[in-house]
């Protein structure tokens, strides 16, 4: 793996955990900010979400926050995989859908969201030519909300 892509992946991992450490804080330190029962549904099936995609990946692939697969990588296809290509993303997506409350948390969130798309269109763009069958994956799946998106 080269350098410059080593230092692009590490980029957009750093700044996926920068942007989710910044929504976070921005909620924790906020006085307007208040946890009502549908928000803490939607934060919960966001984490069942990550929760089901992450034991999916470590029984039948394998993992890595980083968007190059490692050499024992294979396209998985079970699970919440058999329906969309990152639910891992939209898992945090969804569970941070809460924390929205303000324009400095939705921009907040908003920057998230192109980071995690650029890492996917990033991550999609390796796994074609690295995993065997993937493109074929491709046309079956949607990248991260079942039969829309």
């Amino acid at each position: 793996m080269g350098y410059k892509k080593i230092r692009l992946e590490f980029i957009l991992v750093a700044l996926q955990f920068s942007f989710l450490f910044l929504l976070f804080l921005h909620a924790i330190f906020s006085f307007k900010y208040r946890l009502n029962l549908l928000s803490f549904i939607i934060f919960c099936l966001g984490i069942f979400l990550g929760i089901w995609s992450l034991f999916t990946m470590s029984k039948y692939s394998t993992f890595s926050i980083f968007p190059s697969p490692k050499k024992s990588t294979k396209l998985l296809k079970k699970g919440p995989y058999a329906y969309i290509r990152h639910p891992m993303y939209i898992s945090i997506l969804v569970s941070l859908l809460p924390f929205i409350f303000d324009i400095t948390s939705f921009l907040l969130y908003f920057i998230l969201f192109i980071i995690l798309s650029l890492k996917i269109n990033y991550e999609e763009k390796i796994l074609s030519t690295k995993i065997k069958g993937y493109r074929e994956y491709k046309k079956s799946t949607k990248r991260m909300i079942p039969w829309i998106f």
